[in-house]
C-alpha cells in the first residue's frame, strides 16, 4: 500500500494537496506530512479536510449494515521547534511543521474498505515564500490498516 502526497501550482497564494491511497483492501491509513513552514504553512489543522466521497456524510452510513467506507479524518498540526519535540518531529529542523492526518472508522465503526486510488483527505496550504517553491511535503510514518486493524505494508 502506498500513499502518496500530491503536487499543486499555486493558484492565489494557496496549493490545494490531495492525499491518495494505492491499494486495495485498506481499511484505514495515518501519515505526518512534513513541510517548511518557511516556504509554506497550514493556517490550521482544520485545512486538511476528509474526502466527502469516504466520509461519514455519505447516506449510506445511515444504513444497517453501513454502506461505503464511511471514515473520519483526525487531525493534528504542531510546529517541530516547539519544546518539548512532538512525535513524529525527531530530527526535524525548526522550520520543519508535522501535519498527522488519521483515516479510519472512528464515528461510525465499520469494517468496510477505502477503494483502491481514493483520495483520503485534501489540505490547503498557504504559499509563505512564492521565491523559494517548489517546497517539497515529506510523508513519513505512514501506517495502513485491514478493515480488521491488522496493519499492513505500507509507504509513503
Amino acid at each position: 500500500h502506498l500513499v502518496v502526497v500530491g503536487s499543486s501550482v499555486p493558484v492565489g497564494g494557496a496549493a490545494t494537496i490531495d492525499v491518495v491511497l494505492q491499494g486495495d483492501s485498506a481499511g484505514g491509513a495515518q501519515l505526518d506530512i512534513l513541510f517548511d513552514n518557511t516556504i509554506v504553512s497550514l493556517p490550521a489543522a482544520s485545512a486538511c479536510r476528509i474526502n466527502p466521497a469516504i466520509s461519514t456524510s455519505n447516506p449510506g452510513c445511515d444504513q444497517d449494515p453501513v454502506e461505503g467506507p464511511c471514515k473520519t479524518l483526525s487531525r493534528n498540526l504542531v510546529n517541530c521547534g516547539a519544546n518539548p519535540t512532538a512525535p513524529g518531529c525527531g530530527g526535524e529542523s525548526a522550520n520543519t511543521s508535522r501535519f498527522r492526518g488519521i483515516v479510519a472508522a472512528t464515528a461510525v465503526a465499520n469494517n468496510n474498505i477505502i477503494p483502491d486510488g481514493s483520495v483520503l483527505f485534501t489540505c490547503r496550504f498557504d504559499v509563505i515564500n512564492a521565491a523559494a517553491l517548489p517546497s517539497v511535503l515529506r510523508a513519513d510514518g505512514v501506517v495502513a490498516s485491514d478493515p480488521f486493524g491488522v496493519r499492513l505494508d505500507a509507504a509513503g
